[in-house]
Order: structure tokens, then sequence, then C-alpha cells
């Protein structure tokens, strides 16, 4: 099987050790180094939950120059973790990301759809418990969803 595998990154170590792990099981394929970024004003306006906090007076300049700067904080992340996939073995990587406008599971089945992933490849950060439930699991919903095999690598 030649087709690609995508490798979800987010920086974290969980993440950077799924990425060579894979390495060691698919190094002849291509990778695509997926970082899925979150809109400031989306963060800022989820945390607590409070839909009294003030999201709409941010200057619109402000907001688009904070967006700019998450943007190429993302890309500077997926770049970093393309030159891991590579130094671990994959045979061509691309770096990409990708805005948030749905759940981060969903933007990572359909970058898997559209480059045809034969694999998914992510960290898990070993939440267990009420952690989990409370913060959501992107690799048990992964595993749920999708349509293609997912390896999830548990942290050390």
């Amino acid at each position: 099987m030649d087709s690609p595998v995508l490798l979800a990154y987010d920086g974290s170590p969980a993440a950077e050790q799924a990425m060579r792990s894979a390495a060691a099981l698919f190094a002849s394929r291509t990778a695509t180094v997926l970082t899925v970024w979150e809109p400031p004003l989306n963060a800022v306006a989820g945390m607590g939950g409070d839909p009294t906090f003030p999201v709409a007076h941010f200057d619109p300049l402000a907001e688009s120059e904070i967006e700019s700067t998450f943007s190429a904080r993302a890309a500077a992340i997926a770049e970093a973790g393309a030159v891991i996939a590579a130094d671990a073995g994959f045979s061509q990587v691309t770096a990409r990301t990708e805005l948030l406008d749905m759940k981060e599971w969903k933007t990572i089945l359909a970058v898997a759809d559209e480059i045809d992933a034969g694999v998914i490849v992510l960290g898990s950060r070993g939440l267990s418990g009420i952690k989990s439930a409370l913060l959501g699991s992107v690799s048990q919903a992964l595993v749920h969803h999708a349509e293609r095999p997912v390896l999830i690598v548990p942290h050390e």
C-alpha cells in the first residue's frame, strides 16, 4: 500500500513520539504533517463557556493581526513537525495547517479524506476517566468515526 500517512501534530511530546513510532512502520510512504489551529476569538469565547464574555468588542484590525499570528504559529509547528518526520525516516513530507471550523477530529478526517490517507497517526495525551470526559478525546472520536485505520501511540 502506497497511500500517504496523515500525521496529526500539535507540537507536543506525545505527537512527536507518535510520528517517530509511525516512521518505523511506514517510512517508505509519503507523509502529511497536519496542525489544526483554532481562531483566537473562538478560543477566547470558549473559555469557561461564559456567554457574557465581550467578544464582540474586539477591534477588527487587532483581531486580524492576532489571527495572522495564530496562523503563523500553526505553520511553524507544522514545519517543525515535518522536519521531525523527515528525520524519523518518512520518504517525503509535507507540512499543512487547517483552520478549525468544526471539531478537531472532523477537520482531521476531512484532510484524511482529501489526501486519501492510508492511516491517521496521532499521539495520546493519556487523559483518562473524568478528564477525558470533560475535555473530549480527539483520538477516541477518530477511532469511532474514521473509515480508515487510526494509529494512536500512547505517550510514555
